[in-house]
């Protein structure tokens, strides 16, 4: 019978996942959504995979199976067999053309063939066109692939064999649904707790990271353990770092669940409930795994936190795309009323007990109450807390509200005829006066003071927050004199200097009914009383001239000195710059409104305290235009999250509470032999930052970390090429009333508005309602975004050599295309005559040594952007890759020694297709 003597050698292009520790090789692989291009794709390239690494698998990888070890152990195979490839041992055994030989050249097949392929394929191993082994009968099928490859002997006055490397990057912490627990924009009040879900059950964990914006100190348990206390880096948004590792907590991190959950237990140390929350974080459990792929699918969560004294929630959710199922289990207790809100819209509502609740709400319940579309792709707030003990949010304002009581004000609201009360504008007057303080009252915190004026002005009541007094006090406004508007305003900027503080908001609304006909003096800034004619030893009634309405001139049907009005005015703006914290409001009460001279003199008065000016001479729209101005002076006063408790109550909402989603992704998977890491932007330093995506890479995933402390993150916008200033999310498009929504962290960008080749301008804003935004950021927000990178490279070719090195390696994390640093890497440490010395990229020696070719690919791939001083090696101190190299980014080098040199005229086949 004929000897056939034959060698398998490999093509130069192994795939990423040619050679793992676990044999499941494409189990990753599902087929079951994807189209048929890619379907046959993917098997295409499995096919290859397939033939690959039966020729780099070495028989010391597999001597584990039984079939393998069987021949060890009877001698079939020898101990150097072990460093031959399995397809060099599968062809020695076929080349003996006995049916014992075929027989086990088979079974070997066979064996390690289940062990790749999926339980969803059929496949066939053919040799020469005969079939040596196969799962089934080849059928006729649309996506049958065949991949060949061809087979020879040696070559003489060549080496017989070489060396072939692979190097990777792997992304072993950051993964986005492994190993991090993010807080909302704003969680508390009280002790809580959060679980780190999906830590790998090989999980070498090595750091347990905490960044969040809290201002009490804590004790950390970790699965029940007391891991110490922790003190904070200070209040508002100030971003508060804790690291713990083996060395630092030794028996903290030993206290890591690997494969199960982690629960992470925050209590506070001080008695003022107040400040126990957390706005804004993430806890991060750091780990080394061999799992290099993390399943997804369709279904996701969003897990609460655990809240232990207070139930006050500010957070989001984000699904990436197209929701079509939710179902909501909540567990609590709580013997008040608790509510819950997505997007605004009330969900739940529950009556209080002493007893836990269990509240479940299913898909038919939560899609009748909720537009999924609108919800889809999109970051949504959601909030959750609970009626009727306590104020959310307190107020900051002092507001002074400026009567006119002038003689006009007797006269009809339409008209400037005579009227009788209670048709009189001072008696709608001091309706809308009562009304406007018990808006602004509403809210704990905020006072009102009140001044009226005709010919001079009058502190009527000091700022307060009684509201019967303030009542009362409206209630004797009379109507009699001329009208000095600048005798108002000075007034109230003194009560707000004497009463107020810079801390606080000061708010001043100048109402009119006529023209300004009674001058202020000059230079004496704080006289409040009309100047008059008088003698020098009568102070209290004299000033220079020009004297007090003494340029009067009918306008409008009413008296005007254009030079009182100038005084009003130039009054609003003194104001403005001596108040800290300032606005000045004007209306025009009755027919003045439409008089364009007194439109003017309170435009002017409004344009100089930054506010607004409205007229009317109906008395419903003088009513909504109090009211306007009340809840925007409210909004602007209302000035945190946090709730001021009354009362001694407790609350506890359970970290088993969940919505689950289902959807169908918008973002394409990772494309073959492509993989995902997780990189954080530099932090912002203010309220902007910029991400720059160049031509070749392709980024996923971004979203803005904002530490908004107790304000709402309430508007992000981006400017690049494309965009000027768009606004990407706008917390305002799900409602004006920010008590009523949730707070988000991490804002998700969406990718339509991320530019290549562009540095993409990102600007957050912080405020406590849509009309005024807050001036300053925490500094401490970020991106942090995916990167898709095609994972390993390849050397090019054999190699005579395959050394191991310790390799310097600049980077570039600004994309300035200058080195920021620099950092060792080893590779091929596991290689014969690993070289300890550290060498720069440019020393490598790439035409001679496989390590060195693979690795410089793969730098290559790592380097997108360039300038044209750029030089060198990617890698080197000239010319450094675009990558910062931190414990995220891990590179690992395979090597494959023995490998002929030559392919030959015998063909070897594997052939997959789709089961029916």
């Amino acid at each position: 019978m004929a000897m056939r003597g034959i060698v398998f050698t490999v093509d130069a292009a192994i795939a990423l996942l040619l050679v793992m520790a676990s044999l499941g090789l494409f189990a990753i692989l599902n087929f079951e959504t994807t189209s048929h291009e890619l379907t046959y794709e993917q098997l295409h390239f499995s096919a290859q995979d397939l033939i690959q690494v039966m020729a780099v698998l070495k028989v010391s990888d597999v001597d584990n199976e039984p079939v393998i070890a069987d021949l060890l152990a009877s001698g079939r195979l020898i101990e150097a067999h072990r460093n031959k490839s399995v397809v060099d041992v599968v062809a020695e055994f076929w080349s003996g053309d006995t049916p014992k030989n075929m027989s086990i050249a088979a079974n070997i097949t066979q064996t390690l063939f289940s062990d790749f392929v999926p339980d969803n394929m059929d496949w066939a191993f053919m040799i020469d066109n005969a079939i040596l082994a196969n799962s089934s009968a080849i059928r006729s099928t649309d996506d049958i692939v065949v991949s060949r490859r061809f087979a020879s002997g040696f070559t003489e006055s060549r080496p017989t064999t070489g060396c072939f490397a692979r190097a990777n990057v792997e992304a072993v912490k950051g993964k986005r649904d492994s190993s991090y627990a993010f807080f909302g924009g704003f969680v508390g009040e009280g002790n809580m707790t959060h679980v780190v879900r999906d830590v790998p059950p090989d999980a070498n964990v090595s750091e347990i990271y905490m960044e969040m914006n809290v201002i009490d100190n804590f004790t950390l348990f970790v699965n029940g353990f007391n891991c110490g206390q922790f003190n904070t880096f200070g209040s508002l948004m100030n971003v508060s770092n804790f690291t713990l590792t083996p060395v630092s907590h030794p028996l903290c991190v030993a206290a890591i669940s690997k494969g199960g959950i982690n629960v992470f237990s925050l209590n506070f140390s001080s008695p003022n409930i107040t400040k126990h929350y957390i706005g804004g974080g993430f806890i991060r459990v750091t780990y080394s795994t061999n799992r290099l792929v993390t399943k997804e699918g369709n279904i996701t969560k969003y897990n609460f936190p655990g809240i232990d004294g207070f139930i006050n929630l500010y957070s989001s959710f984000y699904i990436p795309g197209n929701i079509y199922s939710m179902d909501m289990h909540l567990k609590f207790r709580n013997n008040y009323t608790t509510y819950f809100r997505i997007a605004g819209t009330n969900v739940m509502t529950s009556s209080g007990s002493n007893a836990t609740q269990s509240v479940n709400y299913s898909n038919a319940v939560l899609s009748s109450l909720l537009d999924y579309n609108s919800l889809s792709s999109k970051t949504v707030p959601i909030r959750m807390g609970i009626e009727a003990i306590g104020q959310a949010g307190t107020g900051n304002s002092d507001v002074i509200l400026i009567t006119d009581t002038s003689g006009s004000m007797g006269w009809c609201v339409s008209n400037n005829n005579n009227c009788n009360p209670p048709n009189e504008r001072i008696d709608l007057a001091r309706d809308l006066g009562k009304s406007f303080a018990n808006i602004i009252l509403s809210t704990p915190g905020n006072r009102v003071g009140l001044v009226t004026y005709s010919s001079s002005a009058t502190n009527e009541h000091d700022l307060s927050s009684n509201e019967s007094s303030l009542n009362s006090t409206i209630d004797g406004f009379g109507a009699s004199g001329n009208t000095c508007i600048g005798c108002a305003v000075r007034m109230a900027r003194m009560m707000l200097q004497e009463q107020s503080n810079d801390s606080r908001q000061k708010f001043m609304v100048v109402m009119s009914d006529g023209l300004a006909n009674m001058r202020v003096h000059s230079t004496d800034l704080n006289r409040t009383t009309c100047c008059t004619y008088g003698y020098w030893w009568n102070r209290n009634y004299y000033c220079p001239s020009p004297h007090c309405g003494s340029n009067l001139r009918t306008v409008c049907g009413t008296s005007f000195d254009q030079t009182a009005a100038d005084g009003a005015v130039a009054s609003a703006c003194y104001a403005n710059q001596t108040l800290n914290n300032f606005t000045a409001y004007s209306v025009g009460f009755g027919p003045i409104s439409t008089c364009p001279q007194a439109n003017q003199t309170l435009q002017d008065i409004a344009s100089c305290g930054n506010g607004l000016f409205f007229a009317s001479d109906n008395q419903t729209e003088l009513e909504q235009i109090y009211q306007l101005l009340a809840n925007t002076i409210l909004y602007q006063s209302y000035q945190k999250q946090v709730t001021d408790v009354i009362g001694d109550i407790s609350t506890w909402l359970s970290n088993d509470s969940y919505i689950e989603f289902g959807y169908s992704a918008a973002e394409a998977p990772l494309g073959y032999n492509e993989i995902s890491f997780a990189q954080e932007g530099a932090r912002f330093g203010g309220c902007n930052g910029t991400l720059f995506v160049p031509e070749n890479m392709d980024v996923s995933d971004v979203k803005l970390v904002s530490y908004s402390g107790d304000y709402w993150a309430d508007r992000v916008s981006v400017s690049n090429k494309n965009n000027s200033g768009t606004g990407i999310y706008v917390l305002e498009d799900f409602g004006t009333n920010y008590e009523f929504l949730g707070d988000p962290y991490a804002i998700h960008v969406p990718l339509r508005y991320v530019n290549k080749n562009d540095s993409n301008e990102f600007s957050v804003r912080l405020g406590v309602n849509p009309i005024t935004p807050k001036s300053a950021c925490s500094g401490k927000d970020k991106l942090i975004y995916i990167i898709r990178v095609s994972a390993f490279s390849s050397s090019q070719g054999l190699f005579p050599e395959c050394f191991g090195h310790n390799v310097s390696v600049y980077y570039d994390s600004d994309r300035d295309g200058n080195a920021d640093g620099m950092v060792f890497v080893t590779i091929g440490e596991n290689a014969p005559g690993f070289r300890k010395k550290a060498v720069n990229v440019s020393d490598l020696n790439t035409s001679e040594d496989g390590v060195a070719n693979a690795f410089v690919q793969l730098l290559d791939q790592l380097n997108f952007y360039t300038i044209p001083s750029n030089k060198n090696s990617s890698g080197s101190i000239t010319n450094p890759i675009d990558i910062q190299i931190t414990p995220e980014v891990k590179f690992s080098i395979n090597i494959i020694g023995g490998v002929p040199y030559m392919w030959g005229p015998a063909e070897m086949e594997v052939v997959l297709w789709r089961k029916g």
